[in-house]
Formats: structure tokens, C-alpha cells, sequence
């Protein structure tokens, strides 16, 4: 049984279904997902994962029933430090079908294979779905 909140500072822990929230510019909050490890050559890769935002936003930090049925907006391979820079820590685990198995071997970068996300990706793509009207695409290219 796993303990939340944690801060994850490798991908060891890390498992689908988990996830963390970040607070927005407008005050809501918004979800990351983790949708599998990846491993590379029979190795689980310490710090890159295949996670998703959420279709979910709301003025308090989530529960596991608030995000039962949120679908993922878009997914991306990410880097541990996209959750240790937007909220720093998973704070629990949705039972939910991703549509993914929960570990995927990495091969790089492949056009028809989902993109690497920047640091603060996530948080700049939940900004646009759920935050001010400020947000641009402009704004959200410079943080992939």
C-alpha cells in the first residue's frame, strides 16, 4: 500500500493511475496523470514517464472521486521534474482504463509516437484549458 502524499524523486514509485495537482494563475487547480513508466533496453528509466493532464480543474486540490471520470486531455513523455516543479508531489492514486499498459519501452522521439514535454509543459497546457484567458499558443510552444 502506498503512503500519500510523496515526492517522487526518480520514477521507483511511480505508478499508473497517479496523480498530482498544481495551482493555477487563477486560483483552481488542475491534475497531472501518470500513465506509465518507460523502460528502455529491459531497464525501467529512473526519470522519464509517459503522463497526461487531466480534463479537470476545480477550486480545491483533488480527490480521488472528483477525478473518477476525467478523461486525458493530452499526453506526453516527461521528465520527474515536471512533478517535482508543478505542485512536487503525487498526492494519489484514480482507478481508471488509460488505454496504455502500465510500463512502455522509450525509443526516442518518433513522429507518430507521443512528444517529450518540457518541465513546465503540463502546467502551461492547463493554464490554456483552465486558466485566464491570458494564455496563447505562442506562450505554450516556449515551454515544450
Amino acid at each position: 500500500m502506498m503512503n500519500f502524499p510523496f515526492e517522487p524523486r526518480s520514477t521507483s514509485y511511480l505508478r499508473q493511475g497517479q496523480y498530482w495537482s498544481f495551482q493555477l494563475s487563477n486560483g483552481y487547480f488542475a491534475c497531472g496523470l501518470v500513465l506509465a513508466r518507460t523502460t528502455s533496453e529491459g531497464k525501467l528509466n529512473r526519470t522519464l514517464f509517459l503522463g497526461g493532464l487531466l480534463n479537470w480543474s476545480g477550486p480545491s486540490l483533488p480527490t480521488p472521486s472528483n477525478l473518477k471520470n476525467a478523461g486525458v486531455l493530452q499526453s506526453g513523455f516527461m521528465h520527474i521534474r515536471a512533478i517535482q516543479r508543478n505542485g512536487g508531489e503525487v498526492n494519489g492514486a484514480v482507478d481508471g482504463t488509460w488505454d496504455v499498459a502500465p510500463e512502455v519501452v522509450y525509443t526516442g522521439l518518433t513522429s507518430d509516437g507521443p512528444p517529450i514535454w518540457g518541465y513546465g509543459y503540463i502546467r502551461a497546457l492547463a493554464e490554456k484549458h483552465f486558466g485566464d484567458e491570458g494564455w496563447s499558443d505562442k506562450q505554450l510552444r516556449k515551454t515544450a
